[in-house]
Parts: C-alpha cells; structure tokens; sequence
C-alpha cells in the first residue's frame, strides 16, 4: 500500500485548490481533459495487464467494456464541455421582462467519487471525466479488492493530473469510514446495497447531496416464440463478461417450463460456441475476484438442480458458466444479487405472471425481454419499473442513458437560477406594483400577468425561414441565370 495522507489532510488540500478557482477555468479543464486522454493512451497496455491480474479479464473485454467507453467519454467531453457550460437562457414573465433570467452551471466543489471492484477503470473513471469537465476538484476512491488496478490508477493520475485538484485515496476500510467523516460537496459511489447505506449514513452528517448507482436483480423473460439459439447466445455473451460480475448481466430467467429443456441446450450451445468444450481454458473467460465472493456463490448453488456447467476451482477461484433449475422464489439464490456465472430459472406461466413476479421484487437495474409479440412486449415497457428496458437482447446497455455525456456532466454540476435585474426607471416603474401599500386593482393585475398561458408555439419560424431564404437564393440565382 503506498504512503497515504490522513484523509482530513486530503480533503483540506484538495479544498485549498478549488477555493482558489482553478478548475473554475474551461481552458484549465480542457488541459487536464487532454492530459487525462495522454494518460489513456500511454498507458493502455499497463491499465488492461491490472484489470488482469485482480481479474483475469481478458484484455480484449476490457478495453471494448471499459477503457474504450472512458476515452470516448473523455472525447465527447472535450468536443462539448464549452457548450454544456454555458448559462441556459429559461423563460420569465411578464414582471421579469426586462430582466436577465437564466440557470448557471456550477461545479459543486470537491467531489468523492467511490467504485466497485467489478469495473475498476469504468466506474470509476468515466464518472471522474464528467466530474473533471463540470470544474469540481475530485478525490477518487477506487476499490482496493482490485488491488493492482486501484495502485496503478493512482500512480497516473499522480503523474499526469494536477496534483492540487485530483487525488487518488486508496485507505483501508478505518480510513475510508474517516474520509466519508469529511465534508464533500458531493458524493458518488457505484457498488452494492451495503456499502451504499454506510455512505448514506455517513454523509448525513453534513446533509451532502449524494448519488448512489445501485446494482440489482436483472431478470430476462423469454417468450415461447423467440429463437431460442440467438436468444441464449445474447444472453450467455452479457453473462459470461467478467464472469457474471457486472451489474448488468442477466440474473434470472422466467419461462414456462414447456421451454426449459431446449433452453437450457441452446444455452449449452451457446457456452460452447463463446468458449469452447472447457471454459477453464478459455483465454477469454475472467476469474471470481476473491475468495469470500467465491464461497459465497458455491454457497447460492446449494439446494438447487445444476442443469449445466457447476464445475468449481477454489485454487483458481474458477466457477463453470452454471445454469440452475428447479428454483423457487424464496431460494437463497433468488434472495440476493448473484454477481457471478450463476443462471438460475423459475418457470412462470406467461407474461402476466412475469411481469407479476419483477413487479413484487426489489426494482431492478435492468429488465431483459426476448419476445416477438408487441402486446407482450408492451406488458413489460408498461408494467415494470427499472433503469432499463432492453428487447431482445441482455447487457448491451453500457454507456447508454444517464451514466455518460452530459447527463454525466449535468450529475457534477449545480445549476443555478440566477437573476439579473434591471434598474431602469421604466423596469422599477413596473415593479413598483409589488411594493406596499398594496390595493385591490394592483394584486389584480399582478395575479392576471403572473397566470401561466398556453401560447402557440414558435418552433415552426425557423424552418419558415429558412425555407423563405432557400426560395430567395434560388430565385435569386434563376434571375441571374438567365
């Protein structure tokens, strides 16, 4: 473990910088943008060879899953930060006329940024660039069960960021509870329920505004109707990265049981063809991160019928790609996220009972839908309530909707309402009605210019014009033509 400040100190120098405004500067954010980019680059073989030896991820895996999505991120950010942080113009009434009414967007100030150990370099280092771009000063926290990856991370930023703004805090577990003491100005961690409480609880304290990206149980459905080769083959891909440990991959799936058997065949199928007769050998499949989280899901297998895979290496920490069957709802498994290569399936009758069955759980990260009938389909889009919605495919949502570009960006940011009077004689005439002595004719007329109205909208006048322009240009040009 290298040499690591006592987290009052951390936080004290980081807050020192951001008081003195320098991150404030676009120019500022768009260099250590630049640099974090260089870092990415020059770096990328050491960063894939880290992930592996906490992981044994395959390095192809990682840089499709996770470091390509940081540089993008990093990419997107510079070609649109300017724009991003620019003062958003809102509507104002009638009272405000004449006065300059529009949200400012404000870094927060230091920012705690905290990761799981599943992704090491994406979720900790995608939400860092919107943090970076949005001008707060960060202290990044990566998690220690990746180990490697966790004391490269802070060597490069070391080297290649400002050492003032950004800081990398790789504590224990004391140490970290002491920096969560600290006073943030926000917080965001990426992981599991527990942890997630802990942080909540602890951040209280300083009523700090905090984001938690939770986890949770992704359940598939899959209809009678589908092909179920192409069906299994996508949902073994999304289950088999990193070995099942990432949040998005499939958790559980609901079928009848008139489909089970060739199911679990086309899944057999599947595993074959993604990674040969013996997984163990495959380069291309990743290993259980530690020795607790590999008990824990031999553990889940216990009472269940192994109906594929359930070969188990506590030496290499490696668990067979697995599919479940005869499993009910009030099963250990079912009771918690498996974050693993475990499958297990409850036959359900039809949607309606599936859709049943998500609905009476712990709401879900991702619900997965493999159908052809758009009524069934509608059923789930309707019916259930996740961050995701995915037809027809399994865990191909990385990097979509609001966990990266501006809604990243947006999350770091503060915006603030901010007016701008005016003080001409004309503009305090107007204001003068607001003021006491108040009369009866006065308040009237406040309360009927302050009424919201529907007025029609104006969205058409730029197309008009500009379609009048092209009827000008080529008149214009038939004229001189001639």
């Amino acid at each position: 473990m290298m040499q690591q400040q006592h987290p009052a100190q951390v936080v004290q120098r980081v807050r020192t910088a951001f008081q003195l405004g320098r991150t404030r500067k676009l120019q500022f954010r768009e260099g250590q943008l630049r640099a974090f980019l260089r870092l990415l680059d020059e770096n990328e073989t050491s960063l894939l060879d880290a992930v592996y030896a906490d992981l044994r991820k395959p390095p192809q895996e990682t840089s499709l899953c996770e470091l390509d999505l940081v540089r993008n991120e990093v990419l997107h950010a510079l070609h649109n930060a300017w724009d991003w942080s620019k003062p958003e113009v809102i509507g104002k009434s009638f009272v405000n006329m004449l006065d300059t009414v529009q949200i400012r967007k404000d870094p927060y100030g230091v920012v705690l940024i905290m990761s799981s150990w599943s992704c090491p370099l994406l979720l900790l280092l995608r939400p860092f660039v919107g943090a970076l771009a949005a001008g707060n000063c960060v202290i990044l926290h990566p998690n220690n069960k990746a180990y490697t990856t966790a004391m490269l991370i802070a060597e490069l930023i070391g080297k290649y960021l400002d050492n003032e703004c950004y800081q990398v805090f790789t504590g224990n577990a004391s140490e970290t509870e002491e920096l969560l003491l600290q006073h943030f100005d926000y917080v965001f961690y990426t992981g599991g329920m527990d942890k997630a409480k802990q942080i909540r609880d602890l951040t209280n304290r300083h009523l700090t505004p905090t984001r938690l990206e939770l986890a949770g149980k992704c359940p598939v459905f899959i209809d009678d109707n589908v092909n179920l080769n192409m069906a299994a083959k996508r949902i073994m891909l999304g289950k088999l990265i990193n070995a099942g440990q990432t949040s998005s991959a499939a958790d559980f799936l609901l079928c009848s049981k008139s489909i089970e058997e060739p199911l679990v065949a086309a899944l057999h199928n599947a595993v074959m063809e993604l990674l040969g007769s013996n997984p163990q050998t495959s380069s291309y499949y990743a290993r259980i991160i530690n020795d607790v989280q590999y008990e824990r899901l031999v553990h889940l297998m216990a009472g269940t019928t192994v109906a594929l895979g359930g070969k188990c290496d506590p030496y290499e920490r490696y668990i067979e790609p697995t599919v479940l069957t005869n499993v009910t709802a009030e099963d250990p498994i079912m009771c918690e996220e498996i974050f693993g290569p475990l499958l297990p399936i409850v036959n359900i009758n039809g949607p309606d009972e599936a859709v049943e069955f998500i609905t009476r759980r712990a709401k879900p990260l991702a619900v997965y839908v493999f159908s052809n009938t758009k009524s069934t389909i509608d059923k789930f889009l309707h019916g259930t309530s996740s961050d995701f919605v995915v037809i027809n495919d399994a865990g191909i949502q990385v990097g979509l909707g609001s966990s990266g570009g501006k809604s990243t960006f947006d999350n770091f940011t503060h915006h603030k309402t901010c007016i701008i009077k005016d003080l001409s004689a004309i503009n305090e005439r107007l204001n003068s009605l607001r003021y006491p002595p108040y009369s009866s004719r006065n308040v009237s007329f406040l309360r009927m210019i302050n009424k919201p109205r529907n007025y029609p909208s104006m969205a058409w006048m730029k197309n008009y014009l500009i379609f009048c322009l092209g009827v000008a240009v080529a008149a214009a040009y038939y004229y001189y033509s001639k």
